[in-house]
């Protein structure tokens, strides 16, 4: 029976962001959910209760280190990374750690307290870790490290129930599929009809696409929303793929994340970000709120949606998660 697991990754994210972006690629590869807290900006109690809720919903925790502590909690003087290692430790997740080699070489923008970073990874080496030095190498090692501990450590995850079809699972949840296991929140089915699927619109933030796409299919128990970028172009151009997906989409999460810099120094969403919310506001109609529209950071909006409702998602697709499940309710409220 296959199982689709949950993975936290935990490290700094200024200076791993490319390192970040391999190993959320290996694990997505493994048909693993990766997820993390990097955009989540841990500075109270609640916001540290909710992280902790994270970490209990996933199956693996993988630590990674490099030259900077990171921001430290007030509080413990602990950085956040090393209480989150800390919390996975001891709950009982299995527990995957890399470190960077060379510590001492690094340039001086992606080191800070290197004297708490080797107490840190001396924590850490209490159990077995693998070393690397580039992007590359780190997703390699990840991908082997979690192979063995699925095989070694299996964990609950997430399976679907073989005994029911498709069909089965509309007739009973709506436009959810079933995915057991370790579901965050059980919510309401009173969602849009099933004539058409979810779509997400989205820039360069892959780490958002990642957690919508997780918090629809598996809290919200959506079908698995439509992606262009994963969509196969059949010998498509990209036009005819987008108005071929777009015209089966009934609900459609617009992802708008500050990936342009323009002349004056302000920050736009990606052109086709613009064009496809403009589509779909013509398409399914304003008023319909079909179209949800997630905003993060400091982003220009086009004069011509100003006005309009949206869901900021600062803290992470999770911690808006409450709002997202309101706007779907109230699209089916207005059917």
């Amino acid at each position: 029976m296959d199982k689709i697991y949950r993975v936290f990754i935990s490290s700094t994210y200024e200076d791993l962001k490319e390192e970040r972006k391999e190993v959320t690629q290996a694990l997505l590869e493994m048909d693993c959910f990766p997820t993390g807290m990097e955009l989540f900006q841990a500075s109270n109690e609640t916001q540290w209760e909710l992280i902790k809720r994270v970490i209990d919903s996933c199956d693996y925790y993988i630590v990674i280190i490099a030259g900077r502590y990171g921001s430290v909690h007030k509080e413990t003087k602990k950085s956040y990374t090393q209480m989150e290692y800390e919390y996975a430790l001891e709950s009982g997740i299995p527990i995957l750690g890399f470190i960077r080699r060379d510590l001492d070489s690094l340039p001086h923008n992606k080191v800070d307290d290197l004297s708490k970073v080797k107490q840190f990874i001396k924590i850490v080496k209490q159990k077995e870790v693998k070393y690397w030095s580039t992007p590359h190498e780190l997703a390699g090692a990840v991908s082997r490290a979690m192979h063995h501990a699925t095989e070694n450590y299996p964990r609950i995850g997430w399976v679907r129930d073989a005994s029911k079809s498709r069909e089965d699972d509309i007739n009973q949840h709506g436009c959810g599929a079933n995915i057991g296991g370790d579901i965050i929140a059980s919510v309401p089915h009173q969602y849009p009809e099933c004539e058409g699927k979810v779509f997400i619109v989205h820039g360069h933030d892959e780490k958002a696409v990642y957690e919508l796409k997780d918090y629809l299919q598996n809290t919200l128990k959506f079908a698995e929303p439509t992606v262009l970028s994963s969509v196969a172009g059949k010998s498509r151009t990209v036009i005819e793929t987008f108005e071929e997906e777009a015209a089966q989409a009934s609900l459609v999460f617009v992802l708008m994340t500050p990936d342009d810099a323009q002349g004056d120094g302000r920050l736009r969403a990606r052109q086709n970000v613009v064009f496809e919310l403009g589509y779909f506001l013509g398409r399914l109609g304003r008023r319909s709120g079909r179209t949800i529209v997630l905003l993060r950071g400091d982003v220009e909006l086009p004069s011509d949606i100003r006005g309009m409702l949206y869901i900021r998602f600062d803290h992470g697709i999770l911690a808006a998660g409450e709002e997202i499940r309101r706007a779907i309710e109230a699209v089916a409220e207005n059917d």
